[in-house]
Formats: C-alpha cells, sequence, structure tokens
C-alpha cells in the first residue's frame, strides 16, 4: 500500500457525488470519513445556495462548500458562512438588460416573463439553480 495521499479532495455535487435520487453512497461517504481522518480537506462546489446544503450535511459532516456558483463559501462543520461576493442589484439589472438585448426572444427569458413573479424570483436567486424556494426549508446564518 502506498503513502501517498492526496492534499485536497474536490467535489461537484450534482451526478457526481450525489446520486440521481440525491443520495451519497455509504461507500463515498466512508471513504471520505477516511480521507477526513487524515486531515485532508474536503470541498463542494455547487451552484446551489446555502440552504439547500442541509440534507448533504447530514451525511457529510464536515468540509467546505463553494455554493451559489462561486458566491457563497460555506463552512458545512457549523452550517456558517464564511465569506460571499453576491451580485449588486445594480450588476444584476445590467446583465438582466444585456440579455434581453443579446436573447430578445429565448423561452425562459427575462424578457418572455416580463412583468410575472417567476422573473422577480429568478433574479433573486441570480447564480443558483432553478429549483423553487420552496423545495426544501429556509436556510439563514
Amino acid at each position: 500500500m502506498s503513502d501517498w495521499r492526496p492534499r485536497l479532495i474536490a467535489s461537484d455535487m450534482d451526478g457526481t457525488l450525489l446520486r440521481s435520487d440525491d443520495t451519497v453512497g455509504d461507500a463515498t461517504v466512508a471513504e471520505l470519513a477516511r480521507w477526513r481522518a487524515e486531515g485532508v480537506p474536503f470541498v463542494l462546489a455547487t451552484g446551489r445556495p446555502p440552504r439547500w446544503m442541509h440534507r448533504v450535511r447530514e451525511v457529510i459532516e464536515f468540509g467546505t462548500a463553494v455554493c451559489c456558483n462561486g458566491a457563497v463559501l460555506l463552512d458545512l462543520g457549523p452550517m456558517k458562512i464564511v465569506d460571499e461576493a453576491p451580485l449588486t442589484p445594480d450588476a444584476l439589472q445590467a446583465i438582466t438588460a444585456e440579455l434581453r438585448v443579446r436573447q430578445p426572444t429565448r423561452r425562459g427569458s427575462p424578457s418572455s416573463t416580463a412583468g410575472s413573479s417567476a422573473t422577480s424570483r429568478s433574479t433573486a436567486r441570480a447564480g443558483t439553480s432553478t429549483r423553487p424556494a420552496s423545495a426544501s426549508p429556509r436556510w439563514r446564518r
């Protein structure tokens, strides 16, 4: 057996760490625990917001999650936001306006849902996946 060990373990969540039913396999959990005991840091990368990380936290009780496509850094142990860099409302408005110009007829674009509550919800969660907020309990720091 080799004495080699990784310096860091990093994983995407959906379709990589998580199976199609949003669970983590027992073998994966055991292997991560083994590397944790060796002092190897574990990092998750996801588009999901922190409030959707509770189920993963129940299984993987340690590590760091890079959430919201890089906008939020979450410590999974205490479920605490360590750092965040959200888009400002002005930047979000400018990006949305540019998207409307570049993709004016694309289905689901802000211009095709202008004035609807769907636009408000999608812009409020910019940088996250399209799962509705009601799909999991709210998480606040």
